[in-house]
């Protein structure tokens, strides 16, 4: 794989001090005449040669760059796709297939939250009948105890002790201090049944998760302390995986991180920004592959873990790296995992700023034997921004993002 390698000016700014690298996914190109200032597409131009750079810019450099480089690449060529809106709430970060109602009936569970304005969310169903335009309603919620305020971020579905159940990660009224929780729903027709919840002092920053074949469930947290600046700014890796069993959910009130302690264990640690986190199902799919992949936002790397009986993830490798990785489906009867990318991490931050700027999207589809990896879907983000998952269903790509209130389902020529 090929890195730009970008050198930063110390605080005193009269030499170079430190050199970070940023990598370069598969089919792009870095660009060194790109990276400074605010004058092409990407917001940079170059430094006159001899300016000293005072701690402030140092800083801005150091934050741009580390980690968030590929921004100055081009996208990667990519089938031209076909693709329409089906309008949703906003923020719908992530999304998973529902076959409760049988294989007839298939629908998408939608989790919807403004983010940008830290709003009440919902869980929102869109129906996916053959010969009919997906349409998208709101999915009622009952049961849960008062005063909870819904805001919800990644999360799963899968069949647990015969009941199709929804688990999905809270972050509760405060974005930064929560209290964060993985609320659990048993999935009706038409409507979401309470069941419990789990809160573990491990929660830092939540989140992705994935259920298992006996109702535990893996977390990942993007920060060791969330919203962190400097995590974030020089890539650090202190970040993690939790691990909790189904003892860890609490029927009734919200769950208290003491009472969950006993089932959560710090699964996996020293990752840069964890994110999405997937738990491989044997070929029959009635239970698990004993192996979870987790992709990291700011390390830009896709791991496999090989999971021990307790739920400790080791022997850790990497499967493919590519900028910014997101969240993860798997494709292909398991055979590949499907990953979204965002290359310019300079452009997702001004899209969260500001929603009227394109952040460009990729949708990678990688075969989990060799690494491999295919171009789904790539666009500079003028007809999706920030794209944060995907997935495909009979013949259709399926494409989920961070803040603007519509999905896409593009078809496509060739199914992974």
């Amino acid at each position: 794989m090929n890195r730009f390698e970008t050198k930063i000016l110390n605080t005193a700014g009269d030499q170079n001090s430190d050199i970070f690298e940023a990598p370069v996914p598969p089919g792009f190109t870095a660009n060194p005449e790109c990276w400074y200032g605010s004058n092409n597409s990407h917001g940079f131009a170059k430094r006159p040669p001899g300016t000293r750079s005072p701690l402030m810019a140092g800083m801005l450099v150091a934050f741009l760059f580390t980690g968030l480089l590929a921004g100055c690449a081009s996208l990667p060529p990519a089938p031209k796709n076909s693709c329409q809106r089906i309008p949703v709430g906003p923020g719908p970060e992530d999304f998973a297939m529902d076959f409760s109602r049988g294989s007839e009936m298939p629908r998408i569970l939608v989790s919807s939250h403004e983010r940008r304005n830290w709003e009440r969310g919902e869980i929102y169903t869109v129906d996916l009948h053959k010969g009919k335009t997906p349409s998208a309603q709101i999915l009622p919620r009952r049961g849960e105890p008062e005063g909870l305020f819904f805001s919800p971020h990644g999360m799963d579905i899968r069949e647990v002790d015969g009941q199709p159940q929804l688990y999905i990660i809270n972050h509760g009224p405060d974005k930064e201090a929560g209290p964060h929780h993985i609320l659990v729903y048993r999935i009706f027709p038409a409507h979401l049944q309470y069941v419990g919840s789990a809160a573990s002092e491990f929660f830092f920053s939540p989140n992705d998760l994935a259920i298992d074949a006996q109702g535990g469930f893996y977390v990942s947290n993007d920060a060791r302390s969330r919203g962190s600046f400097i995590e974030m700014a020089l890539s650090l890796s202190r970040s993690s995986v939790v691990f909790c069993t189904g003892e860890s959910i609490r029927p009734g009130p919200l769950a208290t991180a003491g009472e969950s302690e006993e089932n959560c264990i710090l699964a996996a640690e020293d990752l840069a920004s964890a994110n999405g986190v997937a738990i491989q199902r044997k070929p029959d799919g009635q239970g698990d592959s004993g192996t979870v992949f987790v992709a990291t936002s700011r390390g830009n790397n896709l791991y496999n873990f090989d999971r021990e009986a307790n739920g400790e993830l080791v022997k850790r490798k990497v499967l493919f790296e590519a900028s910014i990785l997101d969240n993860l489906f798997f494709a292909n009867n398991g055979a590949e995992l499907i990953v979204a990318s965002h290359p310019s991490g300079l452009d997702f931050l001004r899209h969260l700023a500001d929603g009227t700027v394109p952040s460009p999207s990729v949708i990678y589809s990688v075969n989990l034997e060799d690494g491999n990896a295919r171009t789904l879907y790539a666009n500079s983000g003028e007809e999706l921004s920030a794209a944060s998952g995907a997935f495909v269903f009979q013949g259709d790509l399926y494409i989920s993002q961070v803040f603007e209130p519509f999905l896409l389902r593009c078809q496509i020529s060739e199914e992974p």
